[in-house]
């Protein structure tokens, strides 16, 4: 909560007044108004300028023997900072004292957007190298389990053809049988190991 602008009435005479040389706030706040003597009447004033940035409800107050009374002042959103002067008079303009006001501009949401922004940005292009690896990693297995179902493949082709060479080689029993049955497994290894060759290199 903003601290109010504290202002001390009949400090040491009738009507003297007593207010800070500055005060800066940058959003709405309190003049506070302490009467330390006898009751009194207030007149608050901004200038020209500082009427640009804050607003009074009432001008005119009345402030009671030893109380005291805030007066609420409303400040408007602005891109700058507003500097102004704030007259306070009392008993009817007997005495008075002055205050140099800044209004602070309004705070910017401009690095917290950027730091989301970033903050996004980064999340995206980490997500993005998620999804890339996951596909290269998707795209290997892929790859691994063909070369491992040709593999396969082949060697399933070089087995059949070695099962059948020897049950004929079994059945018929002759030398002629046998270099024919050898020339063919000779020719079913050779294809099994171009296709094995030609599985690698892809």
């Amino acid at each position: 909560m903003v601290e109010p602008l504290t202002v001390r009435l009949n400090v040491g005479k009738l009507y003297a007044v007593d207010a800070p040389d500055a005060f800066t706030a940058r959003e709405d706040f309190d003049i506070e108004l302490q009467n330390m003597g006898e009751s009194v009447h207030v007149h608050l004033r901004f200038d020209e300028e500082l009427s640009r940035g804050a607003r009074l409800p009432e001008v005119n107050h009345y402030v009671k023997s030893d109380e005291s009374r805030r007066v609420g002042v409303r400040v408007s959103t602005h891109q700058s900072p507003i500097e102004g002067e704030l007259t306070v008079a009392s008993g009817y303009g007997s005495e008075s004292d002055y205050v140099h006001v800044t209004i602070a501009a309004a705070e910017s949401n401009t690095d917290e957007t950027t730091g989301e922004t970033e903050d996004q940005e980064a999340s995206n292009t980490d997500s993005g190298s998620v999804l890339t690896r996951g596909w290269e990693w998707v795209q290997a297995r892929g790859d691994t389990k063909s070369e491992i179902g040709g593999i396969a493949a082949v060697s399933g082709l070089a087995l059949v053809a070695l099962v059948v060479a020897v049950v004929i080689a079994m059945i018929v029993p002759d030398s002629l049988t046998v270099l024919l049955v050898g020339t063919v497994l000779g020719m079913v290894v050779a294809v099994a190991l171009g296709l094995l060759l030609n599985i690698l290199d892809n």
